[in-house]
């Protein structure tokens, strides 16, 4: 792979881009632009923007769940600055489409029997609120991988019970044509 060549202007010459990344006109001034005074203005906007952020109170119409499965903090960061960078800026100060998001929610999922969770524990875990065992899906930690002693009273309602509870259609096609486990924990 070549390295990035730049223009006089700091702009990339290969323009590689990514659906993740965006930004406002604007949002991003060129290197040279990048003073103390546009850092300082650009900072309280960012802050004043959050403070007068009014919070949405009405009853969602969808909820759509994004899981970046396996994406920690320091993936997303490793993700901004490439991006940034094949934008043409130092890659620190770009934005993700996702960090634009009003809300953002950080959940830690782990599995209860070993360091190294699985994605049907981890998605038990954060479509239940209850962590549990590698390799089971929907049940509690006193279910074991292969054993169905506790399977009924181990069994864990999810958000799309909740739902369903509530008289919310959940879209079971849409969820099980996605063809992957953390979607299914959501039936189990």
């Amino acid at each position: 792979m070549e390295p990035t060549q730049f223009s006089e202007k700091g702009q990339m010459r290969d323009g590689w881009g990514w659906g993740w990344g965006g930004r406002d006109a604007g949002d991003v001034p060129d290197s040279k632009a990048c003073d103390r005074e546009w850092w300082l203005k650009s900072g309280a906007q960012k802050l004043r923007d959050a403070v007068n952020q009014r919070p949405n109170v009405g009853v969602a119409k969808n909820v759509i769940l994004f899981v970046g499965d396996g994406m920690g903090v320091s993936t997303v960061t490793a993700m901004r600055i490439l991006k940034g960078q094949k934008e043409g800026y130092s890659g620190e100060e770009y934005q993700l489409h996702m960090e634009k998001m009003p809300y953002t929610g950080l959940v830690k999922t782990y599995n209860t029997n070993q360091q190294t969770p699985d994605s049907a524990g981890t998605a038990t875990a954060f479509l239940s609120g209850v962590k549990t065992r590698a390799g089971v899906l929907g049940v509690d930690d006193r279910v074991e991988k292969g054993d169905c002693t506790y399977l009924e009273e181990g069994s864990l309602e999810t958000m799309v019970d909740w739902a369903l509870a509530e008289g919310i259609h959940a879209d079971e096609d849409r969820v099980m044509n996605s063809i992957n486990i953390s979607s299914v924990a959501g039936y189990s």
